[in-house]
């Protein structure tokens, strides 16, 4: 039969269910953060409550889940701001904002600057 071996490692021989609900919200915010801005879509795709995420996730990660799909949309829309070709509108449409002044008005708060200045500044930053 298998002995148990104990180790000197701090780290655990199992994944936790904190672990495990973390892992997995991380990994539906990469893939759906563009289209759903909502806590409430990834609690349900987590089968748990909005608050039992909220929990979780601060705990686990240091932020509130809403902080961590913001974290991931402005990252996304650095990106796209690179990008001169790209209308801010189409950038706000891709990142399914209702509109080109939420978006803006989304950026601003995250930033503190809004998307156009951000484009200029990061333009004047390459050359």
């Amino acid at each position: 039969m298998l002995t148990h071996q104990e180790s000197d490692s701090d780290i655990p021989p199992y994944v936790s269910k904190r672990d495990f609900i973390t892992l997995n919200f991380m990994t539906l915010v990469s893939k759906h953060f563009a289209e759903e801005h909502h806590i409430e879509f990834y609690a349900n795709a987590l089968c748990i409550s909005t608050k039992h995420l909220s929990r979780v996730i601060k705990e686990m990660v240091g932020k509130t889940p809403h902080a961590v799909i913001c974290d991931e949309i402005t990252h996304q829309a650095m990106a796209l701001l690179e990008d001169d070709r790209l209308p801010i509108g189409q950038i706000a449409e891709m990142l399914h904002f209702s509109d080109q002044g939420a978006f803006c008005k989304f950026f601003k708060k995250q930033k503190r600057i809004s998307p156009m200045a951000y484009r200029r500044q990061n333009k004047t930053g390459l050359e």
